[in-house]
């Protein structure tokens, strides 16, 4: 009984040191742009940038109290940041979603809560999509969905902003880890 207690009070606290030193981004409270860039606030704190580098390479990079770092550089494995300047994309509000769009895809910043899917550039075919808001802090991540074509492979298939490098399931879901 004693045994069971104490990991009884290890899971809560585990689950309680989770909450603390990482978040979840909220419901949109507002989005403006400063130059080719775009700054989406959420009503956990947050500000999330999104700059498009190219028509069809973008980054979404989450600052939990608005101040932006690149630690990328100093991680064992790193991720590759392109370091050039935005381009200029459209932008415009839905009802529920933000849209910015580029010559090759649109990318939808959902409102409520603050997540974020790819289309093609006609904004009818869905390339992927966030099932649940990106998490930051001492871990991050984004959980993400895929939707393909059951026969598409890095040569062929018609979604410009994501090639995959396999033939995949129809839908796949991963989580990225940053």
């Amino acid at each position: 009984m004693v045994q069971k207690d104490k990991k009884m009070k290890k899971l809560l606290l585990g689950l309680l040191c989770t909450k603390l030193f990482s978040a979840q981004l909220g419901d949109v409270t507002s989005l403006k742009q400063d130059d080719n860039n775009f700054y989406i606030y959420t009503n956990d704190g947050a500000t999330t940038k999104i700059s498009f580098y190219r028509s069809d390479v973008f980054r979404i990079w989450v600052a939990p109290k608005g101040n932006f770092t690149d630690p990328a550089s100093d991680e064992e494995t790193p991720i590759v940041v392109y370091d050039g300047k935005s381009i200029k994309v459209n932008q415009s509000e839905q009802t529920d979603y933000y849209k910015i769009e580029s010559d090759d895809c649109v990318l939808r910043i959902n409102k409520n809560p603050c997540t974020f899917s790819l289309y093609n550039k006609d904004n009818d075919k869905l390339i992927f999509e966030e099932i649940e808001p990106i998490v930051y802090g001492k871990k991050s991540y984004q959980t993400l969905k895929r939707n393909l074509h059951p026969d598409q492979t890095s040569e062929s298939g018609d979604n410009p902003c994501l090639q995959p490098r396999y033939t995949l399931p129809n839908l796949l879901q991963f989580r990225l880890e940053f």
